[in-house]
């Protein structure tokens, strides 16, 4: 198992405590949905491969937040690679 996987919610805790602290907010009830916000506006001013190759450098739970609700077709972020049938988004 990858180490990222492995350390996932140990990481997105630590991640959180410092953007609540960051934010001066309370609770992570309110960071979380901020946090997610911030994420959304970052990946509608990318282009696909930038926001693929964003999402790369990311904690696991961070990259799925950032993925979350991806439109672009899946078979478009790795052409020539690619066994995704065109109808699995």
């Amino acid at each position: 198992m990858p180490c990222s996987c492995r350390q996932a919610t140990s990481r997105w805790q630590a991640f959180l405590a410092m953007a609540r602290q960051a934010m001066h907010l309370e609770t992570d009830n309110l960071t979380f949905p901020a946090v997610q916000g911030v994420l959304q506006a970052f990946h509608r001013r990318l282009t696909a491969q930038q926001a693929f190759d964003f999402a790369q450098v990311l904690p696991s739970v961070l990259r799925a937040l950032f993925v979350a609700d991806w439109t672009a077709e899946a078979t478009a972020l790795r052409p020539h690679h690619s066994l995704t049938l065109p109808n699995c988004v």
